[in-house]
């Protein structure tokens, strides 16, 4: 055998050990020993929808993807899986149990001065505040907005 074939022969079996050894470190690094990793963003959420000015129509609409009820702490009003509701002054909402998912909107409509400030508390945590007056030129109708879906 040729001078060059056995230098072709060793590189060929020092390639072949190399990538057998990285076949075994990489088969040994999926071992199933490691536990998963879940991340639970379930909370306890807590709303507060608060309207204020002359002569508004206020409006809260609020669901949870868990279908979890929602009390009216404001009202002492039973608890309800969804809240759709006309309402004045001040009104607080709390998850009765954690929720993954949430979608609250607040809406003020009025031709004289109005506002409506939402705020939104994760696991007692302030996660949205937010304040929206109307009349704004042309527009008599401003909604506020909070989804943790996309997040």
């Amino acid at each position: 055998m040729s001078w060059a074939k056995q230098m072709n022969n060793i590189q060929f079996i020092k390639t072949k050990i190399f990538f057998s050894f990285l076949l075994v470190v990489l088969l040994a690094s999926c071992g199933s020993d490691d536990e998963p990793v879940y991340e639970d963003s379930s909370a306890i959420y807590k709303i507060v929808l608060e309207a204020s000015g002359q002569d508004y129509t206020a409006n809260a609409h609020i669901v949870n993807s868990d279908n979890i009820p929602f009390q009216d702490i404001s009202s002492g009003n039973s608890e309800k899986t969804s809240v759709d509701e006309y309402f004045t002054g001040k009104k607080t909402y709390v998850t009765s149990d954690k929720v993954q998912y949430i979608s609250v909107q607040g809406v003020i409509l009025s031709d004289m001065n109005a506002s409506l400030t939402m705020s939104v508390y994760r696991d007692g945590e302030q996660v949205y505040h937010e304040t929206v007056t109307v009349p704004d030129a042309d527009n008599t109708t401003k909604a506020l907005y909070y989804t943790n879906i996309n997040k």
